[in-house]
């Protein structure tokens, strides 16, 4: 299921985000972060998303 929005061009919505979050750990605020900066099609916005640390410079 996850393979498929690693390997395609779609983004998981809400909901599947959640339980990729649950199921690897990771930190639910990067992890939204990060498919936030794919949903953008600001580069500036987006640039930042990529990199939480620049947002707290």
């Amino acid at each position: 299921m996850f393979s498929a929005y690693r390997n395609g061009r779609r983004l998981p919505s809400d909901e599947v985000l959640e339980k990729i979050i649950d199921i690897s750990g990771v930190d639910p605020v990067l992890a939204y972060m990060a498919v936030y900066a794919e949903r953008i099609h600001n580069p500036i916005v987006s640039n930042a998303f990529r990199n939480p640390t620049r947002l707290t410079s």
